[in-house]
C-alpha cells in the first residue's frame, strides 16, 4: 500500500486575481461562480446534472470537464493531500497541505468553492522545480491531479526545503484515483506554452549567468532598449551595480540606479532598503 499523499493543482483565477485571498485566508478557492454549493452532493452524476442546469448553453464536453474539476475539488482531494498553486502575480509556486473538507462559504463578499489549506511554503521559486513538473503545473485546468514523473514525492521534497530531486525511474507510480466510475481528472491536455517558454529562458539564464555576469546581461538589455549604462567592476560595488540614463552621455532623465541579485530565493525588503540607502 502506498501512503504517499496525493498532489493536486488548484488555480486562483485566470489572472491570479484570487491568489492573495487564498493565501491570506488559508484556503484553496476556485471560481465556477455559476455553479452553486456541492456540500449536499455526494454523487458524481448529480454534479454533472448541477453543472448542466447552471450552464444550459454549455456543450456536453464542457459540462463534463467542469463537473470533473468540481468533483475532484470537493470529493477526491482528501485531508493531508498536497496542493500547488502557481502564482501568476509573482511567478512563484505556493505549496500547501489540505486540512479539511470542502466548504461553500462567503469570501470577500461572494460565496466560493473552497478547501482549507495550510500554505507551508507560499513563495517557492519556479526554478526550484525541473521542467517536467513545470509543464504539469502549466496545465490549463483549474483543478487537476498531478500524477506524472513521481510528482508527489518530489514536491514533498521541495516542501521540506530541498531542491527537486527529479523523477524516480524505479517505481515512481502514484496510487490510482480515489474515486470509482468517475473520469480521472489529471494533467492531460493543453499546456500554457508561453509560460513553458518563460521557464526555459529563466533556466538558461540561471545556468549561464550568475554573479557579475548577470549584471552584464542586465546592462546589455538596457543598452538594447536605448539606455547608456555604466557598470561597476567585479568586487565591492557599494550597493549599485549599474547606472543608466538617457541621452548621448546617459545624463538625461529618467536615470536608473540598479542593483542586480543572482539567487533562487525571493529578494526581501532589506535589498530594496540597501539600494535606497545607496541612492
Amino acid at each position: 500500500m502506498n501512503d504517499q499523499p496525493g498532489l493536486y493543482l488548484t488555480r486562483a483565477g485566470k489572472f491570479g486575481e484570487d491568489e492573495e485571498a487564498a493565501l491570506d485566508n488559508g484556503i484553496a478557492l476556485i471560481r465556477f461562480d455559476e455553479v452553486p454549493s456541492l456540500e449536499d452532493i455526494n454523487n458524481y452524476d448529480d454534479v454533472v446534472a448541477l453543472v448542466a442546469k447552471a450552464l444550459p448553453d454549455a456543450k456536453p464536453q464542457a459540462v463534463a470537464n467542469y463537473a470533473r474539476q468540481l468533483w475532484t475539488f470537493a470529493h477526491v482531494i482528501e485531508k493531508g493531500d498536497l496542493v500547488v498553486l502557481p502564482r501568476k502575480q509573482t511567478s512563484q509556486i505556493a505549496i500547501g497541505r489540505v486540512t479539511g473538507p470542502y466548504q461553500y462559504k462567503k469570501i470577500g463578499g461572494e460565496f466560493r468553492h473552497s478547501r482549507p489549506v495550510r500554505w507551508e511554503r507560499p513563495d517557492v521559486p519556479r526554478t526550484a522545480f525541473e521542467q517536467d513538473l513545470l509543464y504539469s503545473f502549466g496545465a490549463f485546468m483549474t483543478v487537476c491531479r498531478i500524477s506524472r514523473h513521481d510528482a508527489a514525492r518530489r514536491v514533498a521534497v521541495v516542501l521540506s526545503g530541498k531542491t527537486d530531486p527529479g523523477p524516480n525511474e524505479i517505481g515512481g507510480v502514484l496510487p490510482a484515483d480515489k474515486t470509482q466510475n468517475v473520469p480521472d481528472n489529471v494533467e492531460d491536455g493543453p499546456t500554457d506554452l508561453a509560460l513553458a517558454a518563460h521557464d526555459q529562458i529563466v533556466k538558461h539564464i540561471q545556468s549561464r549567468f550568475s554573479g557579475h555576469a548577470l549584471s552584464a546581461l542586465v546592462a546589455a538589455v538596457l543598452r538594447a532598449d536605448g539606455w547608456v549604462t555604466k557598470e561597476s567592476p567585479p568586487g565591492p560595488d557599494g550597493g549599485v551595480d549599474i547606472l543608466g540614463g538617457r541621452g548621448p552621455l546617459g545624463l538625461d532623465p529618467p536615470r536608473l540606479c540598479v542593483q542586480v541579485k543572482s539567487q533562487n530565493s525571493p529578494v526581501d525588503v532589506s535589498v530594496y532598503r540597501t539600494l535606497q540607502g545607496s541612492m
